[in-house]
């Protein structure tokens, strides 16, 4: 019987919130099934290694000393999952990400390599462990998994940068990114625990250190409760679409883009369609009957700006205007920059500092002072 502790019960939790996990993401409506296809099978493979992670307990490993290589089969999966995840969740409308196969040669040939021992017959086996034979090949295989994983961590964050750099040419608001940098926050945690365990054996490729280990897969469990509490919280997050070609479709003349372009700033100002924090190019497209091609052919030409900084350049002279009419003057700037259609202080921040060169509180202190001085 496996003895009840803190850490078997931290690994049983998060086996069992996994497992539920599984089923709840799929019940999510209008959710990107893709994506989520590739989330279900890293959650599925990340519980069943930390249930196999019991097999560590001496009860368990008098059964077959070859169990203890059941939590090792995530070693090569976790980064090519992750990366399939995070490029679907972003992958542009009607765009699916293809699977690039040799993605997953690492863990064919790891599969391979632990398929020969569990074939090994059984006195061999022991008799290698108990001689530190293994020892060496262990440490080799932890070594080469880490710096797997490692690479695909940065390949992760990549993607994810340019995601955010690009997506300011379909809405107004900075991305909701918390969900997805969080998780690579906390499986680069889960990478550095990995790499300070492993150098604490790693001289003279002694025993492995089990039970420095156990940190890693506790960590694991972060990452199972950190992706329950944000999916199901926010399950449709990054439904933006990207454009796929600049202008593609578009076939506005000089005049017609200078005529649209005004008609564009008569909506705006009409309906104030900047105070809707989430406002993104989808929506304008709806509200101006324009195409997608269009629309940004009249925003990045018309206008000279990209979508982002097109929709907060409205929002900077709604806010002026709220701060200098008075009827604010009770307000923290941020609430004025929420009137104004901004939905957080980074955001407006950032476009206020582009768009006028200016701090949000130097322009208020200027403004009090030529208040003062009149």
């Amino acid at each position: 019987m496996i003895p009840i502790n803190i850490f078997t019960t931290v690994l049983m939790a998060g086996f069992l919130h996994g497992i539920i996990l599984i089923i709840a993401l799929q019940r999510v409506k209008k959710a990107n099934k893709r994506a989520n296809k590739f989330l279900s099978l890293m959650i599925g493979l990340i519980s069943l290694a930390l249930i196999c992670r019991l097999s560590y307990e001496p009860q368990i490993l008098q059964i077959s000393m070859k169990l203890g290589m059941l939590p090792d089969f995530i070693l090569f999966l976790f980064g090519p999952l992750l990366l399939l995840y995070i490029k679907n969740l972003l992958a542009k409308s009607g765009e699916l990400t293809k699977i690039n196969w040799w993605h997953f040669t690492p863990a064919v040939i790891h599969f391979l390599y632990m398929l020969g021992i569990l074939l090994m017959d059984r006195e061999r086996h022991l008799e290698m462990i108990l001689s530190g034979q293994f020892y060496l090949p262990i440490h080799i295989v932890l070594i080469l998994s880490l710096t797997h994983n490692v690479i695909y961590w940065f390949a992760c964050l990549k993607v994810l940068n340019a995601y955010q750099k690009e997506s300011k040419n379909d809405v107004s608001y900075e991305p909701q990114l918390k969900y997805l940098y969080t998780l690579l926050s906390l499986t680069g945690l889960c990478l550095v625990v990995w790499l300070i365990s492993e150098s604490l054996t790693i001289g003279g490729f002694g025993r492995p250190d089990f039970k420095t280990y156990g940190y890693v897969w506790i960590s694991l469990t972060f990452i199972i409760y950190a992706l329950g509490f944000f999916a199901m919280n926010q399950p449709e997050l990054f439904k933006v679409s990207l454009s796929t070609e600049k202008y593609q479709n578009s076939r506005l003349s000089e005049s017609k883009i200078k005529d649209e372009a005004n008609r564009l700033n008569d909506i705006m100002l009409a309906e104030q369609l900047y105070k809707n924090p989430k406002l993104s190019r989808q929506d304008l497209e709806q509200e101006t009957n324009m195409n997608a091609a269009d629309l940004s052919r009249v925003i990045n030409q018309g206008f000279g700006k990209n979508f982002f900084d097109f929709v907060n350049s409205y929002r900077i002279e709604e806010f002026t205007r709220l701060v200098h009419s008075g009827e604010y003057q009770n307000y923290t700037l941020l609430a004025i920059a929420n009137e104004a259609g901004f939905n957080s202080k980074t955001t407006f921040n950032t476009a206020f500092k582009k768009l006028t060169g200016k701090t949000p509180k130097s322009f208020l202190e200027e403004t009090t002072t030529e208040a003062v001085a009149n």
